[in-house]
Formats: C-alpha cells, structure tokens, sequence
C-alpha cells in the first residue's frame, strides 16, 4: 500500500517516514484501532454510552446462618449443687429429728402420738357434768399418765375451769396410759353435751381430741 509525500506529492511506500525525493520526514500513517473479535454465535458486548447510570446486579441471596445455642452447662451445675444441698438439710433434719426422738421427757420418749378417744355412752350423762371416754393409742409405748394433760373446752374454744378427770387402767402398769384405758370427766351442774375433750400427752408429740355427743 503506497502514499503520497506531504511535502513533494511523490508516492512512497505507507511505511516510510521520510521521503526519498525531497527528504520531508513523514508523519506515521494511522491505523484504525482494532476492536477484539467478537467470537461467532455470540451477541457483542454492550457498553453503556458515557454517563448512562450503571446498572445494579444483587448478590445471590444467602440465608442466614442459625442463631448458636447457649451453653447450659453452668445452670446445669448450679441446679445441681442447690439440689444437693436441699437434699443435704433434709437428711441433717431427719438426723436431727431422731436424735431428738431419743429425748427422755419426764420419762417418756418423745416420738409421734396417733389415737383417739372413743365416747362411752354407757357411763356417761353429759347433762350432769360426766363423760366417759376410752383411750385407743396406735404406738408401742405407753406415756406416763403424769405427762398427759386433760382440757375441756365449751363451744367457743375457752378452756373450762373446774373440770375434775381421772384414769382407770384395764391391766398393767398404773403408771401409764395404755389402750383400753377409760378417761373419766366431770364438771358438776355443767351441760357438756358439745364441749371438747382434749388430751394432750407432753412427753409426746401429740394432741388427741374427741367432742361429747
């Protein structure tokens, strides 16, 4: 491919930078630039004209990651530490209640009373003053009958005064208080038909009560 010198119009070769006539030094020959080949079956790239806002493209959605869980292990721990504990007083309280239970209270043994008093209607005549129970006890040992006490209280719960009570003993020891054993009361020119008897042994830990028909 030729062209023509700037200076003398003579045809030199395109690649010549100087002319061979009249010397004039020639300006290299511009060559278009070559845009990269577009490989075939595929469309050609876009480019946005200058100043058009470029387009956003999301990232790919990603879930989230689950929440860690939380180490128990300490309040697990300090559960079983308060468990053990607790368990620890009981058992120093049940210690602590049978060595007590061996306590000589006026020579009886404290331990727990269950019973009842049975009403004897036959000796009895509540509209004199007079009641007549049978004492039913549900434990081994007898109490003394001097740690046993006797209250009579009217309907409102006040204690009754003058109310005279004794013993009598079917067998055995006089000593004790056994069952079998008859409780005799009596408040001379009282009504008592309502009031309450109770029994309360000291040397025990017990109450037994029964109410006159």
């Amino acid at each position: 491919m030729a062209k023509k010198c700037a200076g003398c119009g003579t045809e030199i070769a395109d690649s010549a930078t100087m002319c061979y006539a009249c010397g004039d030094r020639q300006k290299p020959a511009q060559t278009q630039a070559q845009q990269p080949a577009v490989p075939q079956g595929y469309p050609p790239p876009y480019y946005p004209p200058p100043g058009a806002p470029v387009p956003y493209y999301a990232p790919p959605y990603q879930p989230l990651a689950p929440p860690k869980k939380k180490d128990n292990t300490i309040l697990i721990v300090v559960a079983a530490v308060i468990l053990i504990m607790v368990i620890a007083t009981v058992v120093l309280a049940a210690v602590l209640y049978v060595m007590v239970a061996g306590y000589n209270s006026g020579g009886g043994t404290v331990q727990s009373v269950s019973g009842m008093l049975v009403y004897r209607s036959a000796n009895s005549n509540p509209s004199n003053g007079s009641a007549s129970f049978e004492l039913a006890l549900a434990y081994p040992q007898s109490p003394l009958v001097s740690d046993t006490a006797v209250r009579v209280l009217d309907q409102n719960g006040s204690i009754v005064a003058g109310a005279i009570y004794s013993w009598t003993h079917v067998a055995g020891d006089q000593s004790h208080v056994k069952s079998g054993d008859r409780l005799t009361i009596a408040i001379p020119g009282v009504n008592i038909s309502g009031y309450h008897v109770v029994v309360t042994i000291s040397g025990y830990i017990g109450t037994i009560e029964s109410t006159v028909p």
